[in-house]
């Protein structure tokens, strides 16, 4: 076992530990671990190789070249990750200055309510369509399921 995977597999443990905190930022911050951890993983699994991906001009490989690829698969991963983690970021701060607290279950029922009707909305229902319904449940144009007309 390699000191890196061993790394890799304690950034992961600690983003899983921080993701089940109550804290909102300590949920951000484990998100942020948990794409490092995925970003170590993929730069240990594409490591140095046997066979170096580049060769010099007389078509000898040329020892000590690691594989382009997964580098730049991590480094684009860097950047996106670093975008969702200050956007992130910006919400929970967002949040925090909107509920005062940043405990996650104290956020329950701080959502207001959803409004009966909207007055810019028109209700795409005709007249009788849109009249109060049975006793059934059903409106008048759909009448109880096993009715015959």
């Amino acid at each position: 076992m390699t000191a890196l995977s061993l790394v890799t597999g304690i950034v992961f443990a600690c983003a899983v530990y921080l993701l089940l905190q109550r804290r909102l930022l300590a949920v951000v911050l484990g998100i942020g671990l948990l794409g490092t951890g995925a970003n170590l993983l993929v730069f240990a699994a594409g490591g140095l190789r046997a066979v170096p991906a580049f060769t010099d001009a007389a078509g000898m490989p040329m020892p000590g070249h690691a594989d382009p690829v997964p580098q730049a698969l991590v480094l684009t991963a860097i950047v996106i990750g670093f975008a969702v983690l200050a956007f992130a970021l910006a919400l929970a701060l967002r949040a925090y200055r909107q509920l005062g607290d940043d405990d996650l279950p104290s956020w329950r029922g701080t959502e207001p309510p959803l409004e009966a009707h909207d007055d810019h909305v028109a209700d795409p229902r005709p007249e009788d369509a849109a009249a109060e319904p049975h006793a059934t449940g059903q409106h008048a144009s759909h009448p109880p399921p096993g009715a015959h007309p």
